[in-house]
């Protein structure tokens, strides 16, 4: 049995594979990409019989679909596949370190309209992005004249990844008692898991949207277009908020709210978070800002005694 397989030149992107669902990306890339995928791993790992891949999705329309096409394609190449399920593309992250796989795959169109959807790929712990995605494009239309008998089980990650959340929580609980909070995770796949963090940390909490719909009801699931931010504003001003955090579709990109109802830039946020990096080696600890990034969080960075670098935009 020999696959080859040609992509739709407009999908294979810099730091992710990305179209729309049917049109320009269907099934047949979701098979054809986990069985290339998989035949890429295992040639890397030439020692494992069946090198371990984790799969997770996020709640869009076209998802379970996709999910059960990719994973048909990775057993096909002879990989031991973990489905976690639907879940936030941090969470695969964390399940991919968690179980020390050798490769991990989300199904997500990310912040995009309904209608797309597409994959953020990750090999041995590392980012599988641009030069890899073409590789794997090109690796695909040759085509390979084997296949092998791989398997795949559930296995549930949620509970383990919440507990990692709430941990450096438990020093600080107390500053959270009196404070308000409102979530918005748009409809996104964030929804289930804000709703159990939110019950294990004090404070009020305020959870929008958490019910998942990959019709994206009630508005674009992208925080950093502020328009997609006035439903949690207002919700803010009326139960006299602290801070408002909205996820995109995929819950790994956050939009913040401050008390006085402006939105926090991304480069900021990220010098304010390294604020809460301990460490006596300092300045040996990277802070990596993207591209898109303001001088004064670069600063603001090199001022705390950490190195800044400026990378690429983009979850690599």
């Amino acid at each position: 049995l020999m696959f080859s397989h040609t992509f739709d030149s407009t999908i294979l992107r810099s730091y992710d594979i990305r179209g729309i669902y049917g049109k320009t990306l269907t099934d047949v890339d979701a098979f054809m990409l986990g069985f290339f995928f998989g035949i890429t791993v295992k040639e890397k790992f030439i020692t494992k019989k069946h090198p371990l891949i984790i799969v997770g999705m996020d709640g869009r329309l076209s998802s379970p679909s996709l999910e059960e096409k990719l994973t048909e394609g990775l057993e096909n190449s002879g990989c031991e596949i973990y489905r976690i399920g639907l879940g936030p593309t941090p969470m695969l992250y964390f399940a991919s370190n968690y179980y020390k796989a050798d490769g991990a795959i989300q199904v997500t169109g990310s912040h995009n309209p309904k209608d797309y959807n597409g994959f953020k790929i990750v090999l041995n712990q590392e980012s599988f992005f641009g030069e890899d995605i073409q590789k794997l494009g090109h690796f695909a239309s040759k085509g390979y004249s084997k296949t092998y008998n791989g398997f795949s089980k559930s296995v549930e990650i949620g509970s383990k990844y919440i507990n990692e959340i709430v941990k450096p929580l438990n020093n600080i609980d107390r500053e959270l008692f009196e404070k308000t909070i409102v979530w918005d995770c748009g409809n996104g796949a964030s929804g289930p898991t804000v709703e159990i963090l939110t019950k294990k940390i004090p404070g009020k909490h305020v959870v929008l949207f958490s019910e998942v719909d990959g019709n994206f009801p009630n508005h674009h699931p992208d925080p950093t277009d502020e328009s997609t931010l006035k439903i949690m504003l207002n919700k803010m001003r009326e139960v006299d908020a602290e801070i408002g955090i909205a996820f995109d579709g995929d819950g790994d990109r956050i939009g913040v709210i401050d008390k006085q109802g402006r939105a926090v830039a991304g480069d900021l946020l990220t010098a304010f978070l390294a604020n809460s990096i301990s460490t006596n080696d300092k300045n040996k600890q990277t802070i990596i800002l993207d591209i898109k990034s303001s001088y004064i969080a670069y600063e603001n960075i090199m001022s705390l005694g950490f190195k800044a670098e400026i990378g690429k935009t983009g979850h690599s």
